[in-house]
């Protein structure tokens, strides 16, 4: 590239990519007051195998205020998952408690990069990234090709949204491959918006109906399916498998209206989401198992949560390292939960057709499942005397407040999940700190009313009393910190 004739740009982020995570991202950034500017490669094919939205993305639609312009996109409804899986054989209807959404997915994305344009962010689209680099200032430099134009970008902070070949690439761990081989049909004889999911012998499939009358359809497999079947043999498996799916069977007796692809289905993760002036989201970060249906929500959290991340660096570069924990952390846990989730079902799957497909995916038996405490289902009783499991404790940590990380006491189990920062809605150190030492469940709970009222006092009680936080009293603990 000619720097000397090139269009120069100042921004204070660049981000590369402009699907669900770069739109998000770029969006939520340019909201907080920064100047942003998207690079995206645009030309997406019309086929895409990451269609369906579980209920659970509209909260994040609404705090994305996206809710009106996706309800007024008229994307398809779909009420529930029809599944062929496990022991019984036989198609069971799992309805969602709202219902989910089947969308377009290039009319998806086009619709929250618009959304970012709105909020002021620059989308230069089609458009071409080359690798960054570094300029003595420690700004970056992204040179970047937009039409006839060549131009460089000059900006603080670099967001990797490229999916999951990446632009900062790093070596992803992926065990073991999938592959979706996927295509497109028309005049498939299938009743309703539900989604379907079936499980074979060496592979699952998955499908669904369209806005417009359309139907994907896809089958995952091992990389040697797709090595032995070979560019030529591809279009045969692909028919092959969904003939041998009952509830995807109607596909092959319809008509295939777009190539067969390919892509990667792998469940992979990224050993560095971020570095000096950089950061990953999306699939550039993590993607989990197709499986679950909640890649593309997962993409959007993803940038929000980095969206808080960047925020916090260039505006208190003082709370950075805890802003990146904070990341890493919400990764790691995305990453744990859908590995253990998916696994339940692998497993599930294997003992009923024990070949190396499944066994392979189904993973080692979670020790930590095994040697957790189980929660307390029986009611606490009002003159119970409690006191702090030996196990609780209070550390610093970061914690997302708006569009910042901000360092905050939150709580430690190895009950929970994730540690807490907020029980209904309420600072954790501000409840535990109001607790009188080797009290009663009673005294416990009046020393909470006058804060936080009587039903969310009774809520907390027997929270952390399912969960092991409190325990009956042996001698008085209070809830150890580390400040």
């Amino acid at each position: 590239m000619d720097f000397a004739s090139a269009a120069v740009l100042h921004v204070d982020v660049c981000v590369v990519g402009g699907g669900p995570a770069g739109a998000t991202i770029a969006l939520q950034l340019a909201k907080a007051g920064l100047s942003v500017c998207v690079i995206d490669k645009g030309g997406r094919a019309p086929g895409h195998v990451g269609v369906s939205l579980p209920p659970s993305v509209f909260p994040i639609l609404q705090q994305l205020e996206l809710r009106g312009p996706v309800d007024d996109a008229a994307f398809l409804r779909s009420p529930g998952t029809i599944v062929r899986w496990g022991a019984s054989g036989k198609p069971i209807y799992k309805p969602f408690g709202e219902s989910g959404l089947t969308v377009e997915r290039a009319k998806f994305d086009a619709l929250l990069l618009d959304a970012a344009r709105q909020a002021g962010a620059a989308i230069l689209s089609p458009a071409f990234a080359h690798r960054p680099f570094r300029q003595g200032d420690g700004t970056w430099c992204v040179a970047y090709r937009h039409g006839l134009q060549a131009g460089a970008l000059h900006c603080r902070y670099v967001v990797d949204a490229a999916g999951k070949n990446g632009f900062f690439r790093e070596r992803r761990t992926a065990t073991p491959r999938t592959f979706a081989i996927y295509g497109y049909w028309r005049d498939v004889a299938t009743k309703g918006a539900e989604a379907r999911v079936e499980a074979g012998e060496n592979y699952w499939a998955w499908g669904t109906p369209l806005p417009g009358g359309a139907f994907v359809a896809a089958a995952f497999v091992d990389q040697p399916d797709i090595t032995r079947a070979g560019r030529q043999g591809l279009c045969g498996l692909y028919r092959e498998l969904l003939a041998r799916s009952s509830l995807l069977r109607p596909c092959v007796e319809g008509y295939l209206v777009s190539p067969v692809r390919v892509c990667d289905g792998s469940a992979t993760v990224t050993l560095a989401v971020n570095g000096r002036g950089f950061i990953k989201v999306g699939e550039a970060a993590l993607s989990i198992d197709p499986l679950s249906s909640q890649g593309v929500q997962h993409a959007m959290v993803s940038a929000l949560q980095a969206a808080a991340v960047v925020n916090t660096i260039l505006r208190t570069p003082a709370h950075s390292e805890l802003a990146v924990h904070f990341y890493r952390d919400r990764l790691r846990e995305g990453a744990e939960r859908d590995r253990r989730t998916s696994a339940g079902y692998y497993r599930e799957q294997a003992a009923i057709f024990p070949t190396d497909f499944w066994i392979n995916r189904k993973g080692r038996t979670d020790q930590r499942q095994l040697t957790e405490t189980p929660r307390r289902t029986g009611r606490l009783q009002a003159e119970q005397r409690l006191q702090f499991s030996r196990d609780a404790v209070l550390r610093p940590g970061g914690v997302l407040d708006g569009m910042l990380i901000v360092p905050r006491p939150v709580l430690h189990h190895p009950n929970l999940e994730r540690p807490v920062a907020y029980l209904a809605g309420h600072p954790i150190e501000d409840l535990l700190g109001r607790v009188p030492g080797g009290c009663t469940a009673r005294e416990m709970s009046l020393a909470w009313r006058d804060k936080i009222g009587e039903p969310t006092a009774e809520y907390v009680l027997e929270w952390l009393w399912s969960h092991g936080v409190l325990v009956p009293s042996e001698e008085t603990i209070a809830v150890k910190t580390f400040f």
